[in-house]
């Protein structure tokens, strides 16, 4: 038998808020300062689980060393990049494989 999830159950739980674009350049200027700040350190200051600390980092690419801000040539939009050549974010790169 197929069951649905609750309403109040689907996307944040448990108290926890969506990312803004604000607090994902204050966890990028956090992850980028040096020396870095701790995991447990960056969730205090954010007000988040140090999971989702990790989490959002990974899906920005912040933990990819040598991960550097960079804009997206089709979209313009400031992203996080390992290395020069990558110019493409992770939004845009299914559009551009597929038109290859």
């Amino acid at each position: 038998m197929l069951m649905r999830t609750p309403a109040a159950l689907r996307g944040a739980t448990s108290g926890n808020q969506p990312w803004t674009p604000a607090d994902r350049q204050h966890l990028a200027d956090l992850y980028m300062k040096d020396p870095r700040p701790g995991v447990q350190e960056m969730a205090v200051k954010l007000g988040r689980a140090p999971r989702a600390i990790q989490t959002e980092a990974s899906r920005l690419g912040l933990n990819s060393p040598g991960a550097q801000p960079r804009k997206c040539m089709p979209c313009q939009r400031m992203f996080f990049s390992a290395w020069i050549g990558n110019r493409i974010c992770a939004r845009c790169e299914p559009m551009i494989v597929g038109c290859a």
